[in-house]
């Protein structure tokens, strides 16, 4: 992921904070950041959705660096853009824009776990020769 703020120096947050990323599904490690929206529906009355629960240290390992992001151009800034041209409001914008970069996270993290776990059984494989 490439945003002013994603350097190597929060990796350790990371990792400390969910070991779980890259071996779940996007819903999943969005639901276990508090990240996921959840509906506050009762009968027909339909009540605005909100975030809760999760691992608070994500969220705030994850806070930061979407600040920078909507402020460079990129495609979190360009989300952002059109969340608040539909009339979002800004937190709602930004708590939209951080599950997207923890999506990215993920998806990274799991591409990162399957070259390593080809380059091991090739290993592996070579060695039994």
């Amino acid at each position: 992921m490439s945003s002013p703020a994603s350097d190597g120096s929060r990796r350790w947050r990371w990792w400390s904070a969910c070991r779980k990323l890259g071996r779940i599904n996007r819903r999943k490690a969005a639901a276990l950041a508090g990240l996921a929206p959840y509906d506050n529906d009762s009968g027909t009355c339909k009540g605005p959705r909100s975030i809760r629960g999760g691992r608070t240290r994500i969220r705030m390992a994850l806070y930061m660096p979407t600040l920078t992001a909507i402020r460079y151009p990129g495609d979190i800034q360009d989300m952002y853009q059109r969340l608040l041209a539909r009339g979002k409001r800004k937190m709602q914008a930004l708590v939209a824009c951080m599950r997207k970069m923890l999506i990215k996270v993920n998806a990274r993290v799991a591409e990162a776990l399957a070259a390593k776990e080809a380059r091991t059984t090739k290993q592996v494989g070579q060695a039994g020769l």
